[in-house]
């Protein structure tokens, strides 16, 4: 069974409301009932249910006028309403879903006919409010991307600009994909159980015996067992789905987060994880991550242009990597931290060392100019690096390379931990 839910019952009867909770109540569902259909209103207004359970025939108001004002107010438009009635011909039928009814159960019911067409419509709009509430993120995600472009394009780095794009694409399809799957694997379920209860409904004593095969050639169709476990996973699936990709809005926020140019302290391995996530469509599956974090971990300055560091140096170490022969096949990049003394102040270190062909004594020379590159035409301006020194030098840093002690490169940020230190390597940028 999915998790309780709240449910709103309107019905005039209280012997049709003791029954109905009853059911409910056993099943593990919080339960409310209203007499009338202003009742209802109001118990609406005062704390929306999940699901409302609604009778159509009641004095003063009935249950189409009910529905309809429901639908109306913004503010409970999305509670799903399920008609109970014992009205059976199909125009009743046909009003209520045109007043915004999603499902019909004809009185007399069966328990687990109620509970089965309850449970599914609660899982569809729960799923509906997560894709929604996942979509307004993503939207709010991407709209603080856009307004960190301009800094991007400020730097030169519109080739990170496409990397990081593809990228986050590429990551947001995976979990949307899979919730997205998900929901449609429910309504699937849906059709099939109420093609069943369609059938239920249309017998005759005059077609009993065919109704009754096409019931019977109808459940054969169906995996009961399946029907009892799937729904429930399928719900973890999009959990999971939508957890995965709250994931990488968060990791969104943080690198575009602190574009001003108030320093702050932060912590430094969140925005390398940030930057590695960023990069994971282009990293691929060939390249070996490892992480080797010391004990520190905080620094001080702008996130937002450290972030911008990171990317340019992991994205190079992976294009080192793959323009080697056979590169990627077996290769890693390192990304380490640790806790060092510069001038007697206390500084974090990040190495970035990859294991690609590495680079000459005149590359490594010329390797900060601005507009240096040794990517073919077309593949680099030869600005990132020039960018990310004068980034690392004005917050009071130190930004080098060497070759790595197996080959390849290492790079080596230096970073203050304290704002005193920090202001100083300003001060010292600025002159």
């Amino acid at each position: 069974m999915a998790e309780p839910a709240s449910v709103l019952i309107v019905d005039d009867l209280p012997e049709n409301l003791a029954v109905l909770g009853s059911i409910l109540k056993n099943a593990g569902h919080r339960v409310r009932a209203a007499r009338s259909g202003e009742l209802a209103l109001s118990a609406e207004l005062i704390e929306p249910p999940e699901i409302v359970l609604l009778d159509v025939m009641m004095p003063e108001m009935d249950g189409y006028e009910v529905c309809r004002r429901i639908k109306a107010n913004p503010q409970t438009a999305d509670v799903p309403v399920l008609f109970v009635s014992a009205l059976s011909d199909p125009t009743d039928k046909v009003r209520c879903f045109e007043v915004g009814g999603v499902d019909f159960i004809t009185k007399p019911y069966d328990e687990r006919e109620v509970l089965a067409r309850l449970e599914t419509h609660i899982a569809l709009a729960r799923a509906r409010t997560q894709l929604a509430a996942q979509n307004s993120a993503l939207e709010k995600a991407l709209a603080d991307l856009e307004q960190a472009q301009g800094q991007l394009i400020h730097a030169a780095k519109m080739a990170s600009l496409g990397i990081l794009t593809s990228g986050i694409a590429h990551e947001l399809n995976n979990p949307i994909n899979f919730v997205s799957a998900n929901a449609q694997s429910c309504l699937k379920l849906l059709r099939q159980l109420e093609g069943v209860y369609i059938l239920y409904d249309s017998l005759t004593l005059e077609r009993f015996e065919q109704t009754m095969r096409e019931i019977e050639a109808q459940k054969e169709k169906i995996d009961y067992a399946w029907c009892r476990n799937g729904l429930r996973e399928l719900l973890e699936g999009i959990r999971v789905g939508s957890d995965r990709a709250a994931n990488i809005v968060r990791s969104l926020r943080l690198f575009v987060r602190s574009g001003a140019s108030q320093r702050t302290a932060f912590n430094l391995h969140e925005n390398i994880d940030t930057a590695l996530l960023m990069l994971t469509n282009k990293i691929g599956k060939n390249i070996r991550i490892e992480r080797d974090f010391g004990a520190t971990s905080t620094v001080i300055g702008q996130p937002g242009q450290i972030n911008q560091v990171l990317v340019n140096l992991i994205s190079n170490a992976v294009d080192a990597i793959n323009e080697k022969p056979g590169g990627g096949n077996g290769d890693s990049i390192t990304v380490r931290t640790r806790e060092s003394q510069r001038e007697g102040e206390p500084v974090v270190v990040t190495e970035v060392i990859d294991s690609g062909a590495g680079m000459s004594e005149e590359t490594r020379a010329h390797l900060f100019e601005p507009f240096y590159t040794t990517k073919n035409v077309g593949l680099g301006m030869g600005l990132g690096l020039s960018i990310a020194y004068g980034i690392i030098h004005a917050h009071g840093g130190v930004l080098e390379a060497e070759a790595g002690k197996e080959g390849g490169t290492l790079f080596r940020i230096i970073l203050p931990r304290n704002a005193e230190d920090a202001a100083k390597g300003e001060a010292r940028h600025a002159e």
